[in-house]
């Protein structure tokens, strides 16, 4: 889950979309600071909250769900991506950094998210012939 998880950032060219919206950012930025805010404070806030941290869950979701559908179609059981945020949560449910300041959606919101994508998720997997798969290694 988690190896599919990476791949779909990669897939998905995250990294250079984010690199883009940080050039059109950084002229808006500028242009800001230059009239209300010498310092930059206040602007590179309004960025961090209002467009980093949200495009950046952004691209966590999304990759969540692609990486689900890569490894569906790579004959992994897509429930072990549901049974790995759960883990996740069990885990870390005493950290509370709230959601609108994290880089990361919270385990639930991922969790729910793929559980509604399982079904999808399975179909592909069926689709993929992985069947036949296990049958083969089920002879040796």
């Amino acid at each position: 889950a988690v190896l599919s998880h990476e791949i779909a950032h990669g897939v998905a060219r995250h990294f250079a979309e984010r690199l883009s919206k940080l050039q059109v950012a950084n002229v808006g930025l500028f242009l800001l600071s230059i009239f209300f805010d010498v310092s930059m404070r206040t602007t590179s806030m309004l960025y961090k909250f209002g467009v980093e941290l949200p495009g950046s869950r952004e691209h966590e979701t999304e990759a969540d769900i692609l990486g689900l559908k890569i490894m569906s179609r790579a004959c992994f059981k897509p429930e072990a991506a549901a049974r790995l945020w759960h883990s996740m949560d069990r885990v870390e449910s005493r950290k509370s950094i709230p959601g609108w300041a994290s880089t990361h959606p919270t385990h639930q919101s991922r969790l729910s998210k793929i559980e509604q994508e399982l079904p999808k998720a399975n179909e592909i997997r069926e689709q993929a012939g992985c069947e036949n798969i296990q049958s083969f290694w089920r002879a040796y």
